[in-house]
C-alpha cells in the first residue's frame, strides 16, 4: 500500500487544508501540537497566496506577450504583407532603402539592419561578426 503526497500544486494545498481541517476537528487529541497545526496554516495561507498571485501573473503574461506580438507581427498569423504591424513597416522600410540603394545596400546599417555580403557562393555564408 502507498500513500500518496500529490506533486500537483492545487492538490497538495488542498491536502493540506484537510489535514488542518481533521488536525483542528480532534481538538485536544490533534495530532500536531499547537504551534505546528499554526505554523502549517501559515504555510497553506502564504502558498495559496503565492499560487493564486502566481496563475493571475501568469495569465496576464500570456496577455501582454499576445498584445506584444500583433503589435510586431510575430504572431503565427502574421505576415509581412499584413498591414498594421511594426513587422510590415520595417520590411517596408527596408525595401524602400534598398531601392535607393542598390549601389550601396550597406548603408543600411545605419538603420539598424544587418547587411550580410553575399559571396555568391552558395549557402556557405557566415553571419557577419558583431
Amino acid at each position: 500500500m502507498k500513500v500518496i503526497i500529490p506533486t500537483n500544486v492545487d492538490e497538495f494545498i488542498t491536502l493540506g487544508n484537510n489535514i488542518v481541517k481533521k488536525e483542528l476537528a480532534l481538538g485536544t487529541k490533534s495530532n500536531l501540537t499547537p504551534v505546528e497545526l499554526s505554523e502549517l496554516q501559515q504555510k497553506l495561507t502564504d502558498a495559496t497566496d503565492a499560487n493564486n498571485k502566481q496563475k493571475e501573473l501568469t495569465k496576464e503574461a500570456k496577455e501582454l506577450t499576445l498584445t506584444r506580438d500583433i503589435a510586431l507581427g510575430t504572431t503565427k498569423k502574421s505576415s509581412v504583407n499584413q498591414p498594421g504591424n511594426a513587422k510590415f513597416l520595417i520590411t517596408g522600410l527596408r525595401d524602400v532603402l534598398l531601392g535607393k540603394n542598390k549601389v550601396n545596400p550597406k548603408v543600411l546599417g545605419e538603420w539598424g539592419f544587418d547587411v550580410v555580403e553575399d559571396s555568391g557562393g552558395g549557402s556557405n555564408k557566415k553571419p557577419p561578426i558583431k
